[in-house]
């Protein structure tokens, strides 16, 4: 049984989160260490505090259900629909006619014939088989039939080796295939590249921009090496695709591929955030007084981001495949959440575009001012 979140803790957490933010917007402190933990008890005393709050309200529904006397049996017939329909008693019909009354007064005399003639019968038939002859035995019992030959049984092979992933346990066996770390190793570099754009837009020291240019080209080159390598492999491989249907997940040549091919609109989402990338990249390295590359990186990287997600999840893709039983991979299907919560996070995510104004003003006003080499010295760069 799920615990069931009441309609007053969304609100009490609707209040919160815009109080913290207000909170935030007005006193702006500064971003130290000490301004992070505080913030993090704030947080975690407020979901304890919705928690809590949930909690008294679900117990005082229980009270109120529990003090609620119970409907007696008058009332009880009174809240019942009544029914229109009524019972209409029908004569007993008798099986036999109105003759079937005579027939005890002549019952003894047609028992007694027929015992009589009963016993005639069963004598000549008794005589009539002793004058017969006794049949052979072979023709009353059949003769056995002879067992079907048994055959060999077939020679028995070895059993295979087991793999080295069959000694993990579900799911670290995705550890032992190499295009997973090819992958995270591409997310690496990306990571790299971007904190790189992000000091060459604010930073103001010329050395530390002229620094991360040079740098910016030996993490470009590794992050394009493996996420070109581990794009083509996935394209061409077979993907994990179901049955809309019948729910049954079944291995597909090239699935992703045709993912792209069919939805062309997903994949010219992918293209546009690619071609930001790669111009943020040229540019940057072209123009030595070029310094907000950060902004078609980083709408490049997300529109890629989200253009992959939705290769591999939707027409009918199975997002998060089980190397261990195919059948238990997650689609969008079988992992959707009740009713009930999606009710709640669309309500919710009516504060999605609150969350981005409040995010943009942050950061606007955290890089209203660039940083000195001043600033670095004294640790006062966050």
């Amino acid at each position: 049984m799920f615990p069931e979140i009441r309609l007053s803790a969304l609100i009490l957490t609707v209040l919160i989160s815009v109080a913290l933010v207000v909170g935030l917007i007005h006193y702006a402190p500064p971003l130290t260490q000490t301004y992070y933990w505080r913030l993090g008890g704030l947080i975690a005393g407020a979901g304890l505090l919705v928690t809590l709050f949930d909690r008294l309200m679900a117990a005082r529904a229980r009270r109120r259900a529990a003090k609620k006397p119970p409907l007696s049996f008058e009332e009880e017939q009174t809240a019942m629909p009544a029914t229109t329909e009524t019972i209409t008693e029908r004569p007993s019909v008798s099986v036999f006619p109105a003759k079937a009354a005579a027939m005890p007064q002549a019952l003894p005399l047609t028992a007694g014939k027929k015992s009589a003639a009963k016993k005639k019968k069963t004598k000549a038939h008794a005589e009539k088989n002793a004058a017969k002859p006794a049949p052979p035995l072979a023709a009353v019992l059949p003769l056995a039939a002879e067992p079907p030959p048994v055959a060999a049984p077939p020679a028995k092979s070895p059993p295979p080796a087991p793999s080295p992933a069959e000694h993990l346990p579900d799911g670290l066996d995705a550890l032992l295939d190499p295009w997973n770390l090819v992958f995270g190793l591409s997310v690496m570099f990306l990571a790299r590249v971007l904190g790189l754009f992000y000091i060459i837009n604010n930073v103001a020291d010329e050395a530390i921009n002229a620094r991360a240019r040079r740098h910016l080209i030996y993490n470009v080159v590794p992050f394009l090496v493996l996420f070109l390598s581990f794009l083509a492999r996935t394209l061409l491989k077979d993907g994990f695709a179901y049955n809309p249907e019948t729910g049954t997940i079944f291995m597909e040549p090239m699935k992703y591929l045709h993912n792209m091919t069919v939805m062309w609109y997903v994949s010219l989402v992918f293209l546009t955030g690619v071609v930001l990338l790669l111009f943020a990249v040229v540019r940057t390295m072209m123009k030595p007084d070029y310094l907000r590359g950060i902004w078609p990186a980083g709408i490049g990287v997300v529109l890629t981001v989200i253009a992959l997600l939705l290769l591999a999840g939707w027409n009918n893709t199975a997002y998060y495949p089980s190397t261990a039983d195919l059948q238990s991979s997650l689609t969008i299907v079988n992992s959707c959440s009740s009713k009930f919560t999606l009710s709640a996070m669309s309500v919710v995510s009516l504060l999605i575009p609150f969350v981005l104004a409040y995010i943009f003003y942050a950061w606007r006003a955290i890089d209203s001012e660039k940083i000195d080499r001043e600033e670095i010295k004294n640790d006062e760069a966050y």
